[in-house]
């Protein structure tokens, strides 16, 4: 019996090598024949640590995404679907991965020269299909502009992805190289995919931490703007660490164009939070409800973040002692 699970095993172990030989294969060869392989980066290693910019833009689409490093992080300005501006802040961990994957050596095998490219189509990068222009920069000066198209195959019972990535050099693109799909996780304009979702991001907090606060201040208002009521988090106090935590941890994926309204004014009710920090300076925060929901926009840049009532409780927006002071359903939760 146990010989039998062994003879299994083994069998099965085999399986899974012959399945991984056929997909590197699948990569290598191209009609039965070997193809060229290179080693190289698409960013030169040299120029990572210069790189300010870096823009992305889908294949004819008007949507361009750009982050821009800053002094406390980066942002990332784009749009919605009626043009309207959204900068916000940005995941400095992604772009850092983003660069981090452009400037590693890589294997990469040609699959069509740009002799075979010249032509008004390309079998790999046509002009109506879905792949990404990647810019590298600092301020104005190129430092790496490529091509990436996903693509996927299956091999046996498994799917895979793989990457075709063509590089533009002197402004005219080059051949058309088959890589690992390892820059798929970037290929997205959308902010939601780029921002740093923090109800309190670290652009906002200006490179301090939640050791630096000294004070909370939750302020809410009534219809027309009027103060209804005050609650203050000062170090010491007994609450005061869990009100940093909560603040500082809430995060959302969802995020918009910062609305029009002249706030304040326009609102059955809202809050503004304030975060003293111990410099003098500060970050705010102003959330009111929007159905079922809230809506936070922070005092930085320019956009909107769109919250449950659930996230709204875990800050003491709903629950706590100023529960009382929203009235209707948004209390009871």
């Amino acid at each position: 019996m146990h010989k039998k699970k062994r003879l299994t095993y083994i069998l099965y172990g085999l399986c899974v090598v012959l399945l991984c030989t056929a997909v590197a294969g699948s990569i290598a060869r191209k009609n039965g024949k070997n193809l060229k392989e290179t080693k190289t980066a698409l960013l030169n290693p040299k120029y990572a640590y210069e790189v300010n910019s870096v823009r992305i833009r889908p294949e004819n689409a008007q949507k361009e995404l750009v982050l821009r490093k800053m002094r406390f992080g980066w942002t990332g300005e784009s749009a919605d679907v009626q043009g309207r501006k959204i900068l916000f802040p940005a995941d400095n961990r992604h772009i850092d991965s983003l660069i981090e994957t452009a400037r590693k050596i890589r294997s990469m095998y040609i699959i069509s020269d740009s002799n075979a490219l010249k032509g008004p189509k390309s079998p790999f990068f046509a002009s109506n299909d879905a792949f990404f222009d990647f810019s590298f920069l600092r301020d104005e000066r190129l430092f790496s502009r490529f091509y990436v198209k996903s693509a996927a195959f299956r091999a046996g019972n498994r799917a895979f992805s793989r990457l075709y990535i063509r590089p533009v050099i002197n402004e005219r693109p080059a051949a058309v190289y088959a890589a690992q799909s390892d820059l798929s996780a970037f290929l997205s304009v959308q902010p939601a995919a780029w921002a740093d979702g923090k109800l309190f991001s670290d652009y906002a907090r200006g490179g301090k931490t939640a050791d630096d606060v000294q004070k909370i201040v939750y302020s809410f208002y009534g219809k027309g703007g009027a103060l209804s009521d005050r609650k203050t988090f000062a170090a010491g106090d007994k609450d005061f660490e869990r009100a940093v935590h909560n603040l500082f941890s809430a995060r959302t994926s969802r995020i918009g164009v910062k609305p029009d309204t002249a706030f304040g004014d326009s609102f059955e009710k809202s809050c503004e939070i304030v975060c003293t920090f111990s410099n003098g300076e500060d970050a705010r925060l102003l959330i009111y409800p929007s159905g079922d929901d809230f809506i936070a926009v922070p005092s930085v840049l320019d956009y909107a973040l769109y919250i449950s009532a659930w996230t709204a409780s875990s800050i003491g927006i709903i629950r706590g002692p100023l529960a009382e002071l929203w009235e209707g359903p948004l209390s009871e939760l």
